[in-house]
């Protein structure tokens, strides 16, 4: 009986061990800038809630604009790398439906701190200023953090990704949360957005029945 119960021991530790090995290896590996990549060449199809969309990307100067386009919206960031850090430096919208249209402008007091690289998991990051949306100022703080490792499944295949979040808290009470699955060489093969809040972006998805936003990559083409 001791036999038994002192090998149950040693399995038990061993595999308590093991486990903390991995999870140490996983929190010390590096992230680059493969995960947020800007490649003019490859077009990404989307299935979402909102229907089928596509994202492409135009670098222009020392911007690098993506956009995301649906029958029912176009949404585009602008960004810029300052060393390997990613930056938002600018967000235009334009939602339209047969009973409601509205385009939005956003641009910020100093450059947005979207992701910073290498990125580590349990990494977190913030950022507090000031967004102009359409004329009107308001402050905003935006937090970061990765959340961990995962395999997802979607439409264009599996992939092993770092799972992102950002959270968007508005001093005039509309709060975004965005979760991104980010895979090497494509960015983001998976997002679920929530909007919360009062603001003109709510009332605008809130119109469409869209406060919660899911996409699955579906297709990847190359253009070039």
């Amino acid at each position: 009986m001791k036999t038994i119960l002192s090998f149950l021991i040693q399995i038990f530790l061993l595999t308590n061990l093991l486990s903390q090995t991995i999870e140490s290896t996983i929190t010390n590996v590096q992230y680059g800038a493969e995960y947020f990549p800007f490649n003019e060449n490859v077009q990404l199809i989307f299935d979402s809630n909102v229907g089928e969309t596509s994202k492409i990307v135009e670098i222009k100067d020392t911007l690098f604009r993506v956009t995301n386009i649906s029958s029912k919206f176009v949404y585009t960031q602008s960004f810029m790398r300052r060393n390997d850090d990613i930056y938002l430096v600018r967000t235009d919208q334009n939602i339209s439906t047969f009973l409601y249209s509205t385009e939005i402008n956003i641009t910020y007091s100093h450059p947005v701190l979207q992701l910073p690289l290498p990125l580590k998991i349990g990494d977190k990051w913030n950022w507090t200023g000031y967004q102009v949306k359409n004329n009107d100022t308001t402050s905003i703080s935006i937090t970061g953090e990765a959340l961990g490792v995962e395999v997802v499944e979607t439409p264009a295949g599996k992939f092993e990704t770092i799972k992102i979040k950002l959270f968007f808290d508005e001093v005039d009470g509309e709060k975004t949360t965005l979760y991104q699955w980010l895979a090497p060489n494509l960015g983001a093969v998976k997002t679920k957005v929530i909007i919360e809040g009062s603001g003109i972006l709510q009332f605008a998805m809130s119109l469409l029945g869209y406060d919660e936003i899911d996409s699955e990559l579906k297709e990847i083409n190359y253009l070039k």
